[in-house]
């Protein structure tokens, strides 16, 4: 599991993890903004789980002394360059997320069954209807038999999905 680039404010945990049933986890924690509210002292970060957990920070910024808690015995812990610092010293305003990207108008080609040549059909469609304005072709989620290689020519603006 990998915990990057969040921002966290106020939660009383960034990622708490404990109970007899917890699965084994392997867990990289990085450049990870994590401020606690004032009056929180409790780790940001807990893994209390009575299975072995690989637990990787690094480049985290925290905003309380003590930011990670392992159950001692069970879990490994690697600590690279985090930074404890003053709340205040955290701009508290959430970051800009990006735009949703517009909906895409190009053509759409469904792949009509789970084969090689199906596939290769669709793609010869695509590259002789919608030349030029980035046809899709759409694989359905499943198995697909290929026996022979599938070919999109090497000047053509076929997307494959």
């Amino acid at each position: 599991m990998g915990l990057r680039n969040n921002y966290s404010s106020g939660s009383p945990w960034f990622y708490y993890g404990d109970g007899p049933t917890s699965a084994h986890l392997i867990c990289d924690i990085q450049s990870n903004t994590i401020q606690n509210s004032p009056s929180n002292t409790k780790p940001a970060v807990y893994f209390g789980a009575n299975v072995a957990n690989n637990i990787t920070s690094i480049g985290n910024t925290f905003t309380v002394a003590s930011p990670i808690k392992i159950k001692a015995g069970t879990n490994s812990y690697l600590n690279f360059n985090n930074t404890i610092v003053s709340g205040s010293r955290i701009n508290i305003a959430q970051p800009t997320l990006a735009a949703t990207p517009q909906q895409s108008t190009a053509p759409v080609i469904e792949v009509t069954s789970f084969t090689g040549s199906a596939i290769q059909n669709a793609i010869n469609q695509a590259v002789q209807q919608y030349s030029g304005q980035r046809p899709i072709v759409h694989l359905l989620p499943g198995v697909y038999t290929v026996s022979s290689t599938i070919v999109i020519p090497a000047s053509s603006d076929v997307r494959l999905r």
